[in-house]
């Protein structure tokens, strides 16, 4: 799973009887729907985020940061890598972005 379906998860595509965690296909990047099964290390994950959850039951996505989604890195301008950018949150300025580089 890509790091910004993982950002777009929600509680309500979460199946707690099942283990499931359904990504529609409109945040699919591939415009496909996607079906996770929730097994071992991943239960404990969820688990920890079920707990979570308690702090902002108002946010209804499964990975958040105090309430908010979480940063993504993004390339800087035109693709160079060169920089690195953080879409602001109240969580941007803690989160620690390593620059992309380019391969040799």
């Amino acid at each position: 799973m890509r790091k910004a379906e993982r950002a777009r998860l929600t509680w309500a595509g979460y199946d707690r009887e099942t283990g499931v965690v359904r990504l529609p296909g409109k945040d699919a990047k591939t415009g496909e729907p996607r079906r996770i099964v929730l097994g071992g290390p991943l239960q404990g994950v969820i688990a920890r985020r079920v707990e979570g959850r308690k702090a902002h039951p108002e946010c209804s996505l499964i990975f958040h940061c105090e309430g908010h989604p979480v940063v993504m890195a993004t390339r800087g301008s035109h693709g160079s890598g060169a920089r690195v950018s953080a879409r602001r949150s109240p969580c941007a300025s803690a989160a620690k972005v390593a620059p992309i580089r380019k391969p040799a």
